[in-house]
């Protein structure tokens, strides 16, 4: 019976030890990813907003956001957005979370992350939602959406 007690045991404590391990290396692998999208949200943001640029938002998106756009649409949202918030004047607050990590044959390792972002316009604050991508070491667009955050104007999402 003590034996039976110690392979259970034994059995518990590397089950316990190999679940922290899983732990702290994913809480380490977040922390340089999430920095790297909020550096890229940083640095994209102002270009593509500064003077609501539409080549700058097409050079940093991911196939299926260039995918959306091929309609159209691109010019539509640029001049929505500037309607609603006008350019740029300053980024003052960039958050990404909702981080997500995979690995497939076809894309090597990806990652997803959530970021949200709050800035200042010549017409009214706003606020950023961005879904960026990681694939093959380079950061992308997925989704882009502006919201005013004072006014009356709606938000405007590609």
């Amino acid at each position: 019976m003590k034996t039976f007690l110690a392979v259970i045991g034994t059995l518990a404590l590397l089950i316990f030890v190999s679940i922290v391990a899983l732990l702290a290396y994913t809480f380490v692998s977040n922390g340089p990813i999430l920095k790297e999208a909020k550096s890229f949200a940083e640095e994209a943001i102002p270009a593509i907003t500064t003077s609501w640029n539409g080549n700058e938002l097409l050079n940093r998106s991911a196939p299926e956001l260039i995918e959306i756009l091929k309609d159209g649409s691109l010019e539509t949202f640029m001049a929505d957005a500037s309607r609603s918030v006008g350019e740029l004047t300053s980024l003052t607050d960039v958050e990404c979370t909702n981080y997500n990590f995979s690995t497939t044959t076809k894309n090597g390792k990806t990652a997803t992350v959530e970021c949200i972002a709050h800035a200042k316009h010549q017409l009214s604050d706003g606020e950023y939602s961005l879904s960026l991508i990681k694939r093959k070491g380079e950061w992308k667009i997925l989704k882009f959406h502006v919201n005013p955050v004072e006014g009356e104007h709606e938000g405007t999402a590609i």
